[in-house]
């Protein structure tokens, strides 16, 4: 038998039939590895000429692989993208540069899908392109989910500029990264200025410390937080706001920052405090008058005394039960029915009520007293309260603050804790509270001049009104604008009440006025809002809804009644839950505080269910209750399809390979393993991989090597297969070949690299090398 080297035709003949066997089964695993992906992997020669490509990318155009050759594939691009694609694809070809391009595939169905190009050009030893190599993936989910996005930011921000308070938000440093368009205008003060901790040298320089501490903590904890301190506004005012943010988080329950609003309650803190302060000033008169004052709240039957209490019988308001019985069982027996008859007859008519009777004291006894009053009405013009003096008769009668009608009414208005004024039985102008001089921006002679042109203004239909309510002695309830001297526009809501003397002759009047430009502001601005959510709602391609907190609903989008054929009026209450699966109904939880995301299987109109993602925001009122809840439904079907598809996928893929000796993997540049799938190696699992490099892995000298070679390809680009030796529980040689792993713009992202296990056949050469040996 003749030999060549020392090796016979027969072994020569038995190596090539097992080097052609070996190719075949390289071919095979390729081509099943191609199918594997969405739409799979495609090699070119070196002009560029198409020669073969996945049946997946066949399957979505249409086409045959002999019709898809010589550049039919081109006819599948839609006409907005040739000119693009053909220029990149053209410049890469020529220059033997890897090729990165995102475009759009005309499919069979005749819809867009879009698909992410990567190829990269296969050199011999001279450096001269011999192929090309590439892989067709589908990133219609991405697309879409990067639409998604960019329309939920455009959304947050038109709904946030249009909000009625300061909204801003923080990263995880907790640096402000974004402020709505109230911020700026009250401020005067520029995003790029604000952003950071450009926001703290706005503040008040005695706030400013204590503000950091109070959000700094917060941020330690990442809690939710609550604080106030004033801020200046762009006319160099300091305004009072209530800061409210909340930690928010990723889907991976990483920390994303703060986002808040900070609402102006300047304006709540002055009232308040004015408020505080003309009722200690009512306080004081009432304990400086030789009389009792009293409250009397009628729906609830509950008296406040004053301190005029112990003088008039001896004992003290902290005594005394604050009751309408208590009182009443301690006025003299004969005395009680008559009085009740006087005062029910205030309250059902419009008079002032006064009665002398007789009411027992700390010692037993029976002393007269004088008791006079005026009811006060609530919104509706219903009697809410009785307000009034009561005195000894015993005492000079001038110790009660007037003896007419006209005082007593008088002295009502100067300490009324409203904006009050008072006119006679003619009309005429008698008192004007300050409260009322500072909500119409005059003194009390301007108030006098001009009061019919401030509160019976001309405009509007309050002229005929107020001469209706005079003419018929009835109580008047109005509102209308006014212009101060300082050029200010102020709404004001006018409560004009006749109040009748003992004899049920009208006395005068008595007007309460109250600022309500705030509350027409805040209407129209919710109005607004609420326009601009409906419209938003109803454009968006998600169903969105609105619930109340026990989860009836009180609004579906115009998609909603679409897809599930019900109506809005059908969808009301809790009916919206008759289209969720029966199986998901339980996931929905009434009890939460929270916003959260669940996935549901939603009804279809002709009985489909589809997955939805269901994402719930709840609004909060001034208590910090949830007032409602605000939601999106998101198509999600597809989605969980690709996903299963894609498990599938990579479940045969990991199957496939499993059955041979290849190991594919991918690296970041860090050269940690982000992608693992073959046959184990001897004592690791792919979670023992991911995540780690290889030194975390092998011997010092091995995952040395191996890091060396990798940097090569990181730094330098290039391509490397060569063979490595890996001693783990018994010494395996793999041939390793790795490509530097492209980004969109073209820069290096990591790399790509497969493994083959040559050990078997390095054994039988080794063991045939030694035979030869032998031989000799």
């Amino acid at each position: 038998m003749e030999k060549h080297l020392g090796i016979s035709d027969d072994d020569l003949a038995s190596r090539l039939l097992e080097a052609e066997r070996a190719l075949s089964d390289a071919e095979f695993l390729y081509q099943r590895f191609a199918d594997a992906l969405p739409y799979g992997i495609w090699t070119c020669g070196p002009d560029g000429e198409l020669l073969h490509i996945s049946q997946s990318f066949l399957n979505l155009i249409g086409m045959t692989l002999e019709e898809c050759q010589r550049f039919g594939w081109w006819g599948k691009l839609p006409p907005d993208e040739i000119e693009t694609t053909r220029a990149h694809w053209k410049h890469c070809l020529m220059n033997a540069l890897p090729y990165d391009h995102e475009h759009d595939l005309l499919g069979r169905d005749g819809i867009r899908h879009a698909v992410l190009v990567r190829g990269v050009p296969v050199k011999d030893d001279m450096n001269r392109v011999i192929s090309w190599v590439g892989i067709n993936l589908d990133i219609d989910d991405r697309r879409r989910a990067q639409a998604e996005l960019r329309e939920s930011e455009t959304r947050f921000r038109t709904m946030a500029d249009e909000a009625p308070v300061l909204i801003w938000m923080t990263g995880p440093t907790g640096e402000s990264i974004y402020y709505n368009r109230r911020c700026i205008e009250l401020t005067g003060v520029s995003l790029d200025e604000q952003l950071g901790r450009g926001w703290i040298s706005n503040l008040h320089p005695e706030d400013q410390q204590r503000a950091v501490a109070v959000f700094h903590a917060a941020l330690e904890r990442r809690q939710p937080f609550e604080n106030s301190y004033r801020a200046r506004d762009i006319d160099g005012n300091y305004r009072i706001l209530l800061d409210r943010g909340v930690p928010r988080f990723l889907e991976d329950g990483s920390f994303a920052g703060y986002v808040g609003c900070c609402t102006d309650i300047t304006e709540m803190r002055e009232a308040r405090e004015t408020t505080a302060r003309a009722n200690e000033r009512y306080r004081m008169v009432c304990d400086a008058l030789n009389a009792m004052v009293y409250e009397f709240d009628v729906v609830n039957g509950v008296i406040q005394h004053s301190n005029g209490l112990y003088d008039l019988i001896g004992i003290r308001p902290d005594q005394a039960e604050p009751t309408y019985d208590w009182w009443r069982q301690r006025i003299h027996p004969d005395d009680v029915g008559r009085i009740e008859k006087s005062i029910w007859r205030t309250i059902t008519a419009n008079e002032i009520y006064e009665a002398e009777y007789r009411v027992l004291n700390s010692l037993g006894q029976y002393v007269p007293v004088l008791d006079r009053g005026v009811r006060r009405l609530d919104k509706s013009g219903n009697t809410a309260h009785l307000i009034g003096c009561i005195t000894r008769i015993t005492e000079t009668r001038s110790a009660l603050p007037g003896s007419s009608s006209q005082d007593l009414m008088q002295t009502i208005v100067e300490f009324c804790p409203s904006a009050a004024f008072m006119l006679d039985q003619s009309e005429n102008f008698v008192f004007a509270n300050e409260r009322a001089l500072k909500l119409f921006g005059c003194d009390l002679e301007g108030f006098a001049a001009k009061w019919q042109c401030i509160v019976r203004p001309k405009k509007g239909a309050i002229g005929a009104e107020w001469a209706a309510a005079v003419k018929h002695m009835q109580h008047l309830s109005a509102e209308f604008a006014i212009t101060r001297p300082d050029k200010e526009l102020v709404e004001v809501q006018l409560e004009l009440e006749p109040v009748r003397d003992t004899k049920g002759v009208v006395a005068g009047y008595i007007g309460l006025l109250a600022n309500v430009s705030k509350r027409k502001q805040n209407q129209y601005r919710l109005e607004q809002s609420e326009a601009l959510y409906r419209s938003l709602a109803e454009s968006s391609p998600n169903h969105v809804f609105s619930r109340l907190p026990n989860g009836d609903c009180d609004y579906v989008s115009r998609s909603w009644c679409e897809y599930t054929g019900m109506s809005l009026e059908e969808s009301l209450g809790k009916n919206w839950l008759s289209v969720i699966h029966p199986e998901d109904a339980a996931l929905v939880d009434y009890d939460a505080d929270h916003s959260y995301d669940v996935e549901q299987r939603v009804r279809r109109h002709d009985g489909e269910y589809r997955w939805f993602l269901i994402r719930r925001n709840p609004i909060f009122d001034s208590r910090g209750e949830i007032a409602k809840w605000l939601g999106t439904c998101t198509d999600i079907n597809d989605l969980k399809s690709a996903e299963a598809a894609l498990r599938e996928s990579d479940q045969r893929l990991g199957v496939a390979l499993g059955l041979t000796n290849l190991v594919l993997f991918n690296m970041d540049l860090e050269l940690r393993y982000t992608w693992f799938q073959g046959p184990m190696l001897i004592g690791i699992t792919c979670k023992d991989v991911l995540g780690k490099t290889d030194s975390e892995i092998f011997d010092v000298e091995q995952a040395k090597t191996m890091t060396e070679l990798k940097r090569r390809i990181i730094q330098g680009g290039e391509s490397i297969r060569q063979a490595v030796w890996i001693d783990l529980a018994g010494q395996k040689t793999y041939e390793v070949i790795m490509e530097p792993l492209l980004g969109g713009s073209g820069a290096i992202i990591g790399l790509t690299g497969a493994a083959i296990d040559r050990t078997p056949k390095i054994h039988q050469a080794v063991v045939q090398a030694n035979a030869a040996i032998s031989a000799i």
